[in-house]
């Protein structure tokens, strides 16, 4: 029984695991936006991501800076 309680935690990430800029950006797995649906998400994640707003933090927006270059250098 007790082997039984543990098994859930090996589908956990790990902490040190990134998101995929997909995941970040919020885009389908399959999917392949253009340069300008990258930006338009962006600026709209951007919005709410920024240290300066309510809710948003260095964190956040740093994931999010990252995830764009990721989506710029894989999409061309």
């Amino acid at each position: 029984m007790l082997e039984r309680a543990f098994t859930g935690f090996t589908a956990l990430p790990a902490p040190t695991a990134r998101r995929s800029w997909r995941a970040v950006m919020e885009f389908p797995p399959n999917y392949d936006p253009t340069g300008d649906e990258l930006r338009q998400r962006y600026r709209r994640l951007a919005s709410g991501r920024h240290p300066d707003r309510a809710g948003g933090s260095d964190a956040a927006m740093s994931e999010l800076n990252v995830a764009l270059a990721e989506a710029e250098r894989e999409t061309g």
